[in-house]
């Protein structure tokens, strides 16, 4: 019996993976926290309308589920801190090349939207290493100064996030209101120009929940 069609179809379905994302490739590992010293400033307080905010999703039109987790800086930043802002968030591995791509032209997104309005910010969570093992502190450092990148990079410790939002391949991507609605879903890398005009979109759209540029920090760059 001939096996090329269905060879030649498992063959396809690989391809198509491999062109939007990556698959995780081991199972759930627990990882205990890190800790490490915070520096003096680094991302907003938390704005007033954080006071109660519940979200447990992260499908479009839901609420995005909260988090608190370490920095590359090995401070804990909590999910809270960039609610007033529109956000985009992808969830992210070491060792998926969409995800480096992604990553490396990454700062040249963020720059511009900023230059706009700084009630705009970008967040990856990191979820595992490049070996596939659960993401630490020290590679979500190595990930900032690889792409030399000024926002937040998170570490899912024990992949709670990855599970909460239903991430089955990286990466993924979010955008949300500053009210914490998720208005847009994309599996897989976007494009740069994409992005710039989601966010863009989530500006206008929002203004009217937008927090104060004077109270927003430029990102640390240390």
């Amino acid at each position: 019996m001939s096996t090329g069609p269905t060879r030649l179809a498992m063959l396809g379905a690989l391809g198509a993976l491999l062109a939007c994302g990556c698959s995780p490739r081991n199972s759930l590992v627990p990882v205990a926290s890190v800790g490490g010293e915070c520096p003096e400033s680094s991302w907003p307080a938390p704005p007033d309308s954080a006071a109660g905010y519940a979200g447990s999703g992260a499908s479009v039109g839901e609420h995005i589920g909260g988090w608190t987790l370490e920095d590359q800086h090995g401070c804990a930043t909590d999910w809270t801190q960039f609610l007033g802002a529109v956000t985009v968030l992808d969830v992210s591995s070491v060792w998926c090349g969409p995800c480096n791509e992604a990553a490396a032209t990454s700062m040249e997104v963020f720059d511009a939207i900023r230059a706009e309005n700084k009630a705009s910010w970008m967040i990856t969570v990191l979820v595992q290493d490049e070996f596939a093992a659960p993401a630490t502190v020290g590679d979500a450092e190595e990930w900032t100064e690889r792409y030399a990148l000024e926002y937040p990079v998170v570490v899912d410790q024990g992949e709670s996030v990855r599970g909460a939002y239903g991430v089955i391949a990286f990466p993924v991507f979010l955008f949300i209101a500053p009210t914490g609605e998720v208005y847009e879903r994309y599996e897989g890398k976007v494009e740069d120009a994409e992005i710039l005009e989601l966010l863009r979109f989530g500006l206008e759209e929002w203004a009217g929940d937008l927090r104060p540029q004077d109270e927003i920090p430029d990102p640390p760059t240390d």
